[in-house]
C-alpha cells in the first residue's frame, strides 16, 4: 500500500508484521521458484507500546532478523477503505485528487491524513466511471508503526492493510484464473475479497461475526442464514454489476478448530466449493504450525508473502500497486 523504503540488503526474504493492542505476530519467509518457505512464526502477548517495542526488538535479535525488508499489516482500526469514482487526472495526481472527494468520511482533518489508492480492474463496473479504493490512515499511526520497525532493527519497506495482504495469500495458495472468493471470518469483523488474476475486483467487510465456536451454538442456524445471505449478495453483485463469471471456489482462511465444517456447510447453503485452507498446502515448514497459529499469524504470513514487481515466483496484480499522498 504505502511504500517506505527501498534499500538494497543482502538477507534473503521478508518479514511480515501484524499488531493489535494485545498482540504482535511476525512470520519471516523466503522466496523461490519452488513453494516459499516459512522460517519463523511467532505470536506474543504485548502490554502496551512499550511491551510492543520491547517484545519485537526481542524476535529481531533472537531469531537474526536485523536489518530484513519488512511489511506491516495495519489492523483495521487503523484505516478506512472507500470505493470512489476515480477522477479524471493523471496517475500520479489519483491520490491527490482522491483525497478531496473523501475529507468528509474521514472523522479526522484531511490533513492528518495519509492517503493512497488502489485500482480496481479498467471497466470492472459496467454502468459506471472507472472506480478506485481509497486507503486513509492517520500520519501519527504511520509514524508509530515507522519508528516501532525501524527501531526494531528490522528495515521497514511497505505499509499495507488486511485486504491486500490476503491476496498474497490467496494467490500464493490457490489459482484465481477463474476468480476466487477469500473468505476470513473472525470475531471481531470478516473480511471476503473477491479476485481474478491477482486483482481485487470486491473487498467487503462482512457484519456477521463468526466466532471460534459459532457451529456449537444455539444460534448457529441463524448465524449461517445471515453469513449466507451476506456471501450471496456480494457474489451476485460481482457478477450482476461488475459482469464477472460465478466464482468457482471461495477459500476459507484458516481457522482453529471449526474450519472443515463450516466450508462444508457453507458449500451446502450457497451451491459453491467451499476449500478450507491449511497452509502446509502451499508453505514449506519445518516447525510444526497448529491451526490456531495459522488463523493467528494470517495476516503477517500475508505480509511476509508479498512480491515485488519483476519477482518470477508470481507476478503481482494491479491491486498490490499503490500510490500516496
Amino acid at each position: 500500500m504505502l511504500k517506505v523504503f527501498n534499500k538494497t540488503n543482502e538477507k534473503a526474504g521478508l518479514v511480515g508484521l501484524y499488531a493489535t493492542p494485545e498482540k504482535l505476530t511476525l512470520a519471516h519467509i523466503i522466496r523461490s521458484e519452488a513453494r516459499p518457505e516459512l522460517m519463523v512464526c511467532e505470536e506474543v502477548v504485548v502490554a502496551g507500546a512499550d511491551g510492543r517495542a520491547d517484545s519485537l526488538e526481542k524476535l529481531v535479535s533472537d531469531h537474526d532478523l536485523e536489518g530484513l525488508r519488512t511489511c506491516f499489516v495495519l489492523s483495521p482500526l487503523d484505516y478506512k477503505l472507500l470505493l470512489v469514482e476515480a477522477p479524471k487526472v493523471e496517475p500520479a495526481e489519483m491520490a491527490g485528487a482522491v483525497k478531496w472527494k473523501i475529507k468528509d468520511l474521514l472523522g479526522h482533518p484531511v490533513e492528518e491524513m495519509a492517503i493512497t489508492v488502489f485500482d480496481v480492474p479498467e471497466g470492472a463496473y459496467r454502468s459506471q466511471s472507472n472506480m478506485v479504493y481509497a486507503v486513509a490512515a492517520r500520519k501519527n499511526r504511520i509514524r508509530d508503526v515507522i519508528a516501532l520497525v525501524n527501531g526494531s532493527g528490522l528495515e521497514l519497506d511497505v505499509i499495507d492493510i488486511p485486504e491486500l495482504a490476503m491476496m498474497n495469500l490467496s494467490m500464493a495458495c490457490a489459482d484465481d484464473s477463474e476468480g476466487l472468493a477469500f473468505l476470513d471470518l473472525r470475531e471481531d469483523g470478516s473480511t471476503l475479497n473477491l479476485c481474478r488474476n491477482g486483482e481485487i475486483f470486491l473487498t467487503r467487510q462482512l457484519s456477521t461475526r463468526v466466532g471460534g465456536q459459532s457451529m456449537s451454538t444455539q444460534e448457529w442456524e441463524t448465524i449461517k442464514d445471515r453469513l449466507t445471505l451476506e456471501i450471496q449478495r456480494s457474489l451476485d453483485y460481482y457478477q450482476s454489476q461488475m459482469g464477472q463469471s460465478m466464482v468457482p471456489v471461495i477459500l476459507l482462511a484458516p481457522r482453529e478448530h471449526d474450519a472443515d465444517g463450516l466450508a462444508h456447510e457453507l458449500g451446502l447453503a450457497l451451491g459453491v466449493t467451499v476449500n478450507s485452507l491449511k497452509l502446509s498446502s502451499c508453505l514449506d515448514c519445518q516447525f510444526d504450525l497448529p491451526m490456531a497459529m495459522q488463523k493467528n499469524c494470517m495476516l503477517a504470513i500475508s505480509g511476509a508473502l508479498r512480491q515485488e514487481q519483476g519477482q518470477k515466483v508470481r507476478k503481482p496484480g494491479k491491486a498490490q500497486k499503490a500510490k500516496a499522498a
